[in-house]
């Protein structure tokens, strides 16, 4: 039980750490790509442990203790950040030191000067601006308007990635196939598939996110992920009377995947982290994990439940939430690509809905 908690309490903390040092550290072309490397990580890890979990490796009564233990070769991973510089935003806006953010930045851009007098200049713009204004107190998010208005979109934002019924997926994704009337080994192999489509779909987030933008993935995948779950309802429910229909859940919930994975899934990690200033972003970012992780921990323990009371009708629940979250990220989610924090700042503080303007 120690051992467990300790591993929850450590996985929190690093969810909203990495998030925060992968935002600060990058330039702004190169934002998008590298912050949904905390995404790409998570689904690499989880297909891992599907996989070593599969009857014939460790998912065993008597081998599961070993899965278990294996998460010291991640632990011990970890101890190579030691070499890894500190995030520049942090050494020049927190603790003022210019020469030290200078040295991070010429790690981290390879040494390229150009690249780094372009971001010392933008630290340096972000600093007076942020001199006029205090570093913000928990308190600020709910009483000043520059900070209100951002925390709500990155909060609905992380509420949709968990309410959109993604682990209800994942988690159940091996139940979903026994009925969609497969049976053998293939349920828990159906679960790995899925998982590797994963990867490689926040694979194709990774790529295209600094071209195509935050918002139009977001956007799209939402709508992909409420047709889908529609679709996954729709087949559960007639599949007893149609025979065929058990191989359109299957591919509905790849489908689910894979709308998931271009967008929702990795880009709530990253867009945070753009919407606050370096006064406001460490708070911000674990307000928002907070609620993020509150979001899955009520998924999981309610779907089980919801099932055993609707039966096949509980995808239609996550279908009719994820009208609702497309229509917020086509009216209220800005668009954060390329952008400076100010002007960022500047878009809450003239207009509340982004659509049908570029912004």
């Amino acid at each position: 039980m120690t051992s467990r908690f300790l591993t929850g309490f450590y996985c929190g903390l690093f969810s909203g750490l990495l998030p925060l040092y992968l935002a600060e550290c990058p330039p702004k072309n190169l934002r998008g790509s590298v912050g949904t490397l905390n995404q790409l990580s998570i689904v690499i890890g989880i297909l891992v442990v599907n996989i070593l979990g599969l009857p014939d490796l460790l998912g065993t009564s008597d081998r599961w203790p070993i899965l278990v233990g294996l998460s010291i070769v991640p632990a011990l991973a970890h101890l190579a950040l030691i070499i890894f510089p500190e995030s520049p935003k942090y050494l020049y806006m927190k603790k003022n030191n210019p020469v030290e953010a200078e040295k991070a930045l010429l790690n981290f851009h390879n040494h390229d000067r150009l690249l780094v007098d372009q971001e010392l200049e933008e630290l340096k713009d972000e600093k007076s601006i942020l001199a006029h204004n205090p570093h913000a107190t928990w308190s600020d998010f709910w009483t000043q308007t520059r900070l209100r208005k951002p925390l709500f979109v990155a909060l609905i934002i992380q509420i949709s990635q968990q309410l959109s019924g993604i682990n209800a997926v994942i988690f159940y994704s091996t139940d979903i196939f026994v009925k969609a009337g497969l049976d053998g080994d293939w349920p828990i192999y159906g679960t790995i598939i899925l998982g590797a489509v994963q990867i490689l779909m926040t694979f194709v987030c990774m790529v295209i996110v600094d071209r195509a933008g935050r918002r139009i993935l977001l956007l799209s995948g939402m709508i992909g992920m409420c047709i889908s779950s529609f679709m996954l309802a729709l087949t559960r429910i007639f599949s007893e009377k149609i025979e065929w229909l058990n191989y359109m859940t299957v591919l509905s919930a790849v489908f689910y995947i894979i709308f998931f994975s271009i967008g929702p899934g990795a880009i709530p990690w990253l867009i945070t982290g753009e919407l606050f200033g370096s006064d406001s972003r460490g708070k911000a970012t674990s307000i928002s994990v907070f609620v993020n992780w509150l979001s899955n921990f009520t998924v999981t323990v309610s779907f089980p439940f919801i099932e055993s009371a609707i039966g096949d009708y509980s995808f239609i629940v996550f279908g009719v939430l994820l009208i609702f979250f497309s229509i917020f990220m086509l009216l209220f989610v800005p668009e954060t690509k390329h952008k400076p924090i100010e002007e960022i700042n500047d878009l809450f503080k003239r207009k509340t809905i982004f659509f049908p303007s570029s912004n």
